[in-house]
């Protein structure tokens, strides 16, 4: 590595040529930006500085006149529009110099090779593939007005911007004091040798982890690029990494990030935090590359991008659709209830029925692919009516894969099914009895899967399937805004049984007339749902006289019926595959019950911990150790406010134990009251699904006596 102070125009009028790297992201540099570096050059006049420091370039020697950018491009663009700006208004005679060359010293010794005219190498910045057209029609006299599909570019955008910033200065300026003042400033050069062991990856992460941060996205595609010749940069971002810029890119937003985090769940069986893709990333190559350490460096990666090819390519299929139909209808219901948290599981379930398409291993084929589907919908949608929060399956998921994936010699949906039938009960499958009570009191309407559950019971036994769209639309029965004649129609108890059965199953239907139907007395709506609606579901009120709190608790036994029915009924006996059990020996905290176990070691955050007193509260101080080291000031905010017994004085509590110097915490609680309090600070610290614990039956009082 070699560090050289340069002035800015030693710098652009060597004889290099300059190439941004296609792992390097787009041109990003906003007005606000583009503002400062002019005003700093323009205060070098006002100010009478003698030289002004711009900043670091870092660059590799690629080949001969050729320095690959590692750092600084978006400053050197930047530089390069300013001149291509003032370049031109002194050929269109809007600004004037005392020296009539240098329109001509600006563009033959900063921004082209003036004896290489009709090759790549014309123009001396070479862009990343998707800002080189926007830059390029700068310098073609006949493209100036660009195009409508450029015109957008902040290439485009932010040149226009210099010409006007250069006409407002020379108002009261000369164009002369600015180019004496850009001669005044100055950079650092810092340039790698990668044959000298210079590492441009490892470089490149230390400037940025320093200023702001990039996109995961960004940085994982460094990381598989940047340390190849630019011959194989090209090839594998042409190849693979356009491919994945593809498939992830969906409703005019990248999802490259969330995509990569969910095959990294699917590889590691391990829940990843979306700040923590990058670094689990990392890991994953690393891994990749000391399993196979005879293989090079470049068919590592080139596996891995062809992996992450069809993987993404299987994240579209979730997010926007599948093009084999078995699949789809499974896929669709999770994309309309938005709920991302089963891809992990869905990504095994491709790569599954992919190995079965190769004849590779034990695949699984296509039905028996959507009857896995057709279980975890029913698990979802189960859980969803009981008002169970999704977020603490956020390792479940990622666990039934691996576990999954190392099944004993049974069928596949008998090891899905024996997990879990043996799963914990945060992560239980809802049986019929809870259901079935569930949906007397928990809030239907608003309900993620309301109106899917509705459209299933309404096409369940009908032909011609409806579609809940914006002409059908869900309608309280009984009104949220009571007329008189509904609050007499309901008694004197009106308001009662208004706020319990409001939003309830059994006060939940569907109609194309809900703005008609308003709040209309029951006798309206009835007759309006028999002379006009055609949904199935109508047909129940036909012959009820009476809209009050016991109808609506018969219509919805009649509907949770029927919902059981649908969605699993007796299609799964759980109980029959408890013995086969291939549930995780380490456990989420949110679904630990602790009463009789005692915890052996834990998972935090991608890291493995012993516990060297296998006890609840030496678990509860180790990780709220790691929790305060992360964060001092959010700890012990969130440990003050929630009554956690947390001193600076060891004396005022009954059973301390130090998390850091001059800090205890209380200790004196149950094992469960120790879960369920790292549980809650977890959720705080949005890390649920992050605490793993390694559980230990603890043997019996009468025989630890015997004993």
């Amino acid at each position: 590595m070699k560090a050289v102070d340069k002035s800015l125009k030693d710098f652009m009028t060597s004889k290099n040529s300059f190439v941004i790297p296609v792992y390097q992201r787009n041109y990003a540099w906003d007005k606000q930006q583009c503002a400062r570096l002019f005003d700093d050059i323009a205060n070098i006049h006002y100010q009478q500085l003698e030289t002004y420091f711009l900043g670091a370039s870092v660059v590799v020697a690629e080949a001969s006149n050729e320095l690959l950018l590692i750092d600084g491009q978006q400053r050197l663009t930047s530089l390069s529009l300013l001149l291509l700006a003032i370049h031109d208004l002194l050929k269109e005679g809007k600004i004037i110099s005392s020296d009539n060359a240098l329109a001509e010293t600006i563009l033959e010794d900063y921004l082209i090779n003036k004896r290489r005219e009709h090759t790549p190498q014309y123009i001396r910045l070479k862009q990343v593939n998707r800002d080189d057209t926007a830059y390029a029609s700068l310098f073609n006299q006949q493209q100036k007005q660009p195009s409508a599909e450029l015109r957008d570019n902040l290439i485009i955008r932010n040149y226009h911007f210099f010409k006007d910033k250069i006409q407002e200065f020379c108002r009261s300026n000369s164009i002369d004091d600015f180019w004496e003042a850009f001669q005044q400033t100055c950079i650092v050069e810092i340039e790698l040798k990668t044959k000298h062991g210079d590492k441009p990856q490892l470089v490149f992460e230390t400037i940025n982890a320093t200023g702001k941060r990039l996109d995961d996205a960004d940085l994982i595609r460094n990381a598989v690029l940047m340390d190849h010749a630019n011959e194989i940069q090209e090839k594998l971002f042409n190849h693979y990494w356009k491919a994945i810029e593809r498939n992830t890119f969906i409703n005019n937003q990248s999802h490259i990030s969330e995509a990569i985090g969910f095959y990294l769940m699917f590889s590691s069986d391990q829940h990843i935090s979306g700040k923590k893709t990058y670094d689990e990333f990392k890991n994953h190559l690393h891994k990749l590359k000391e399993e196979q350490p005879d293989v090079a460096n470049e068919q590592i990666i080139e596996q891995l991008l062809e992996k992450l090819v069809r993987f993404t390519k299987y994240y579209r299929w979730f997010a926007v659709q599948c093009p084999i139909a078995e699949f789809e209808s499974y896929f669709a219901i999770f994309r309309r209830a938005n709920q991302t948290t089963p891809y992990s599981y869905f990504m095994h379930l491709m790569d599954e029925y992919y190995k079965h398409q190769q004849n590779l291993n034990k695949g699984l084929d296509k039905k028996e692919v959507a009857e896995a589907l057709q279980f975890i919908e029913d698990y979802f949608v189960r859980r969803q009516l009981c008002d169970l929060p999704t977020k603490s399956n956020s390792q479940l998921y990622p666990t039934l894969a691996n576990r999954i994936k190392q099944r004993p010699e049974k069928t596949y949906l008998e090891c899905l099914y024996g997990f879990f039938a043996n799963a914990s009960h945060v992560a239980r499958y809802i049986g019929k009895d809870e259901l079935m009570t569930a949906l007397k009191t928990v809030k239907f309407y608003g309900s993620k899967v309301s109106r899917l559950v509705l459209e299933k019971l309404c096409n369940a036994n009908s032909k011609e399937k409806i579609t809940i769209d914006e002409q059908i639309t869900i309608e309280h029965v009984m009104p949220q805004n009571l007329s008189p004649k509904w609050q007499q129609s309901l008694g004197d108890n009106y308001q009662a049984i208004h706020d319990k059965y409001l939003h309830v199953l059994g006060n939940i239907t569907l109609t194309g007339y809900n703005s008609r139907n308003s709040n209309k007395p029951f006798a309206d709506k009835q007759k309006l749902f028999a002379e006009h609606s055609n949904i199935p579901l109508n047909t129940y009120f036909f012959n009820i006289e009476t809209w009050n709190a016991q109808s609506i608790e018969q219509r919805g036994e009649h509907l949770a019926e029927r919902i059981h029915l649908l969605y699993g009924g007796s299609r799964y006996n759980l109980a029959d595959y408890r013995d086969i059990n291939i549930s995780e020996d380490y456990q989420a905290i949110e679904s630990i019950q602790a009463t009789g176990k005692k915890p052996l070691a834990y998972k935090f955050d991608g890291t493995d911990y012993p516990l060297e007193k296998p006890n609840w509260s030496e678990l509860l101080v180790s990780v709220l150790a790691e929790l305060y080291s992360l964060d001092e000031d959010t700890f012990k905010q969130l440990i003050n406010n929630k009554g956690f017994y947390l001193s600076a004085d060891d004396k005022l509590l009954n059973r301390p134990l130090a998390i850091a110097s001059n800090l205890y915490i209380e200790t004196n609680h149950s094992s469960q009251k120790i879960v369920n309090i790292l549980a809650h600070i977890l959720s705080e610290y949005e890390m649920s699904g992050e605490l793993m614990v390694k559980l230990k039956e603890s043997k019996p009082q009468q025989e630890q006596l015997k004993l």
